[in-house]
């Protein structure tokens, strides 16, 4: 993973996802499957087509509490083999990341130059059922 040039002060950095095991380490450690999608956008690019940027924070302890999909092209260009045309800002297990890393998630947002806030959440309608307040540490 490559770090980010991102000063947020409290023991987290942002990483953007660059190799297959990357992308399986942050699925091991954040619960989710970002690792079988971040698989498939590494294909998207070896065949030359738009793929969308994966970042993970992670924590001094190596724990990753967030991981994010940004979409290639917010305008709307659609790619055919793309399934998820939208941000996606996930925490631990698919759980809501926001409001713990809001500042985190503001700062990536900035250094990208993305707008990205609650509305890239995608399962809020099951906040209650899913966010249980926390993340485990490695």
């Amino acid at each position: 993973m490559q770090a980010l040039d991102i000063q947020l002060g409290n023991g987290f950095r942002w990483h953007r996802l660059e190799t297959v095991e990357d992308g399986m380490h942050a699925q091991k450690l954040n619960g989710t499957a970002v690792g079988h999608y971040f698989k498939r956008e590494l294909e998207q690019r070896k065949a030359g087509e738009p793929a969308n940027e994966y970042y993970a924070l992670v924590g001094e302890d190596g724990s990753i509490p967030v991981t994010m999909q940004v979409w290639h092209d917010p305008e709307g260009a659609r790619s055919p083999r793309n399934m998820v045309e939208r941000n996606v800002v996930v925490g631990f297990q698919n759980r809501n990341p926001f409001p713990e890393f809001g500042v985190e998630i503001a700062a990536l947002a900035s250094h990208i130059g993305r707008e990205l806030d609650e509305h890239d959440y995608p399962y809020a309608r099951r906040r209650s059922d899913n966010d249980d307040g926390g993340y485990p540490k490695p």
